[in-house]
C-alpha cells in the first residue's frame, strides 16, 4: 500500500497516442518515450519531483487543518453544553469584569432578583445590597479576591420589588493562561427558605410556644456567651433573679394573660 504514493514514470519505446493514453490511465505520472532527450527528461523528472512534493506538503497541511477543525468543533461542542448547563442552572450564576460591572447573568439570576439581563448587564452588584449586611463582611469578601482566593458567604440582599432574600455565594477570580485576574465569577443559590427554617427551630427551641417569651435555654445560652465574653476581656458582670411568690395562684385565678 505504501507504494501507491510512490510516482511511477513510463519509459518506453511505444510512441503512439494508445499506448500513452493506456499508459497514464494505469496511473504513471508521466510517459516518456525513446530516444531518450536527457535534459528534457531530467527537467520533467524534476518538476515531477517538486510537484509530489507539493503535494504530499499538502496533504499534511489538509489534515493538519482537519484535526484542528475536529477539535475546534469538540472544544465547541464542549463550550455549547457549558453555556447550556450554566444557563439552565438552578444556581445564580453571574461574571463581571475588574470594575465589577456585570458582564453575564444566567436566566436564575433574573428569575431571583426580578432584574432583566439588560438592566443588569453593565451595572455594580452592589444594586442588589440591601445594606444589612455588615461592611465587614465586604471587606473579607474583596480581601480574598485580591488576593487570588475563593470566597464563600452569606450576604443579605434585596430583590428588585424590595424584598429582602438570602443568598449563600461562593465568588471565584477568573484567570488567564499566564496567571492574571480577568473575571470574576459568581455561583449563587437563594437560601431565604433554609434561613426561615432555622428562625423557626431557633424560636421554638429558645421562647416558649404559648407566650413568645424568652426561655430556659435561651438564658442558658445568652449566660454561656455572656460568660465567654468576660473571660475574654478581664471584666466583670452580675445577674440578678427575681423570684415572684404565689404567683401560680395568680395564672390559675386570672388566667396567663394577665399573668404574662
Amino acid at each position: 500500500p505504501g507504494l501507491q504514493q510512490v510516482p511511477v514514470i513510463f519509459v518506453t519505446a511505444l510512441n503512439d497516442v494508445e499506448s500513452e493514453i493506456a499508459g497514464l490511465a494505469l496511473g504513471a505520472a508521466d510517459y516518456i518515450t525513446k530516444p531518450i532527450n536527457v535534459p528534457i527528461a531530467r527537467h520533467r523528472i524534476r518538476n515531477l519531483l517538486e510537484r509530489e512534493h507539493l503535494r504530499k506538503a499538502l496533504a499534511e497541511k489538509n489534515a493538519a487543518l482537519e484535526a484542528e477543525a475536529a477539535l475546534r468543533r469538540q472544544s465547541d461542542d464542549v463550550l455549547r453544553k457549558l453555556w447550556v448547563a450554566v444557563e439552565q442552572s438552578a444556581a445564580t450564576v453571574v461574571i463581571a469584569d475588574l470594575d465589577a460591572r456585570l458582564e453575564y447573568v444566567n436566566r436564575r439570576f433574573t428569575e431571583v432578583t426580578g432584574y432583566t439581563r439588560e438592566e443588569a448587564l453593565g451595572q455594580n452588584p452592589r444594586l442588589l445590597q440591601s445594606g444589612m449586611t455588615s461592611s465587614a463582611t465586604y471587606d473579607e469578601m474583596w480581601k480574598a479576591l485580591v488576593n487570588g482566593e475563593v470566597w464563600k458567604g452569606e450576604l443579605l440582599n434585596r430583590r428588585k420589588n424590595g424584598e429582602m432574600y438570602w443568598e449563600e455565594s461562593h465568588i471565584a477570580p477568573v484567570k488567564d493562561a499566564s496567571g492574571v485576574v480577568t473575571h470574576y465569577v459568581a455561583v449563587k443559590t437563594d437560601i431565604s427558605r433554609r434561613k426561615a427554617l432555622e428562625d423557626e427551630v431557633r424560636r421554638l427551641a429558645f421562647y416558649d410556644t404559648l407566650t413568645g417569651l424568652p426561655n430556659r435555654r435561651l438564658l442558658d445560652d445568652r449566660l454561656m456567651q455572656s460568660l465567654a465574653a468576660m473571660r475574654r476581656s478581664g471584666c466583670f458582670g452580675a445577674m440578678m433573679f427575681l423570684d415572684l411568690d404565689n404567683f401560680k395562684p395568680l395564672n390559675d385565678t386570672h388566667g396567663h394573660s394577665v399573668g404574662d
